[in-house]
């Protein structure tokens, strides 16, 4: 298949994830992969499953790493189509578009002797956490000299991503009478408080790349009744932090702004990443696309390969994501095939 037809192939399969259906998009590349005779292995129990291909031996290590999971959607969304060179349906642009194009770029090389390696990877949970995706592959130490994660990047090379924190804040108060509050001491109320502190939360140092430092607060839970002065609550915090910093670092600033009142527990976290621009592999992908170095303030899988030369690169727009109407330029997508092909080709070149 081509690109457009891979893509479109991959785009019917719901593979929403959480769902029974998330590997079903493994079966559509295998096929492709059994035509060209390549060895592959799957990693993990379905529905959460990896498929890792490899060409060649030896240095230098190539990985190519996307995933085949999407976020829920309309059934018709998983009915691709092709309007004014376009192709719409759920995953087009994140991330089965990008994925059809590394598969593409990957198969150009079966058949051709290549002085290293070329490790494909087709990952599930991205959407998730990716606990059970490149997670998986990172502690099996399935990684290259250079990695390359098929994400929505406009075709620009991001060499730059936030961490993110998230964080569980709790505070415990005094439940009384709703009739007399000052019989109690409102944990509502003190969280209230912090909510506004931390609002206002200045930390760090500014990044060449990035944006500052966010938080955001995504859930609040509190007290027992609606009658009954509010004996504790809950706060859900996200922070996005920058490379170089460290999350106990973070984690001690919020301690001091938010009080000693209140407990703080991880609920989850992901660390940043950053690869040099003097990295082969960043001033490699700048020439052939011909595009800047830039960085992102979401997270992708990227973080997984934090400790070694990373980038994250692939066509369409990371707007359209997880949108009603996603869609990707049939044109891009292929252009992304040629420089996924060419990256490869010029990594893969003998040092003189």
């Amino acid at each position: 298949m081509n690109v457009e037809d891979l893509a479109k192939a991959l785009v019917r399969v719901p593979s929403i994830t959480d769902s029974p259906h998330e590997a079903e998009p493994l079966r559509v590349i295998r096929k492709e992969l059994d035509r060209y005779h390549i060895i592959y292995r799957l990693m993990g129990a379905s529905p959460k499953q990896n498929l890792v291909a490899t060409i060649g031996r030896g240095n230098p290590v190539i990985m190519l790493n996307s995933h085949v999971d999407v976020v829920d959607a309309e059934p018709k969304m998983f009915l691709p189509q092709i309007r004014e060179g376009k192709i719409y349906g759920r995953g087009a642009v994140d991330a089965k578009g990008p994925l059809s194009a590394m598969i593409r770029a990957f198969l150009h090389f079966a058949n051709e002797p290549v002085n290293g390696s070329i490790i494909l990877c087709c990952v599930c949970d991205e959407e998730n956490a990716g606990k059970y995706g490149s997670n998986i592959l990172a502690q099996h130490h399935i990684v290259g000299d250079f990695q390359i994660i098929g994400e929505p990047t406009s075709l620009n090379v991001v060499i730059a991503q936030k961490g993110f924190l998230r964080l569980r804040l709790r505070v415990k108060g005094k439940e009384a009478h709703a009739a007399f509050p000052k019989l109690g001491d409102n944990a509502i109320e003190q969280m209230s408080a912090i909510v506004h502190r931390l609002t206002h939360v200045s930390f760090g140092f500014p990044h060449p790349l990035l944006s500052a430092q966010s938080i955001s607060f995504g859930t609040i839970h509190g007290g027992n009744k609606i009658n009954i002065v509010a004996g504790w609550c809950e706060l859900g915090v996200d922070i996005r932090y920058l490379p170089g910093q460290k999350p106990a670092d973070v984690i001690k600033h919020i301690r001091r702004v938010a009080g000693n009142v209140c407990d703080i527990k991880i609920a989850d976290i992901g660390q940043p990443f950053e690869t040099p621009s003097s990295s082969l592999l960043v001033q490699s992908a700048c020439k052939i696309t011909k595009s800047p170095a830039v960085g992102v303030n979401y997270s992708t899988d990227a973080r997984f390969f934090a400790d070694h030369d990373c980038i994250v690169l692939g066509p369409g727009s990371p707007d359209m994501a997880h949108t009603s109407d996603e869609y990707i330029e049939l044109s891009e997508l292929r252009r992304a095939e040629q420089i996924y092909q060419k990256l490869i080709s010029d990594l893969l070149r003998p040092k003189r």
